[in-house]
């Protein structure tokens, strides 16, 4: 700990969790185990941290968010409301999620991507996680460990790569049903988005 700074009488700090830099706490904001905040990250209300969590750079957790397993911020990210990340999920740059928006597995925030929903995640048969939503610009990608490219490129990438194998099946198979799943529910989950709640607010 260095110029760590806790504001009100009920923020809480686990023996094993840290804070670095600039980091803060304010109002009721608790560190569990051994999750760490660096640089110029902050939390306020009843924002909570577990496990191996991190915060980097000049990331924010508000109101009712909470972070879990070896979930990570970086950037100027900001979680709001009832957000939640889990597992490995991770968000940079200016990324935000509000609302009662869900990360699991490995999946990530980019630029200015806004979540404000669950993202759906299949698991394949060898442990990755694949998802199917729209970047900032509305382009609907399929993430799946390090792969982040549209659904096009997806079917390209693994027909090369596993043709004629039970795993290349087993994936397009995830590709088909994710293809369905955005024409039937994920299109419309996306267009019903709430007005956002900006810093302050």
């Amino acid at each position: 700990m260095s110029n760590d700074v806790f504001k009100g009488t009920k923020t809480y700090q686990g023996e094993n969790s840290s804070m670095h830099g600039n980091s803060r706490m304010y109002g009721n904001s608790i560190m569990y185990d051994s999750s760490g905040m660096y640089e110029n990250s902050s939390m306020y209300g009843n924002s909570i941290m577990y496990e191996n969590s991190r915060m980097y750079d000049s990331s924010s957790m508000y109101e009712n968010s909470s972070m879990r397993g070896n979930s990570s911020m970086h950037g100027n990210s900001i979680m709001y409301e009832n957000s939640r990340m889990y597992d490995s999920s991770s968000m940079y740059e200016n990324s935000s999620m509000y609302g009662n928006s869900i990360m699991r597995g490995s999946q990530i925030l980019r630029g200015t991507q806004s979540l404000h929903c669950e993202i759906l995640t299949i698991k394949r048969s060898d442990g990755y996680d694949f998802a199917y939503w729209p970047d900032a610009d509305g382009v609907w990608m399929v993430t799946a460990g390090c792969m982040y490219v549209s659904m096009p490129d997806a079917r390209e990438h693994w027909y090369i790569t596993r043709r004629g194998t039970a795993l290349g099946d087993e994936t397009m198979m995830i590709l088909d049903w994710l293809e369905q799943w955005q024409a039937s529910f994920g299109r419309k989950l996306w267009d019903e988005r709430p007005t956002f709640k900006g810093q302050g607010e």
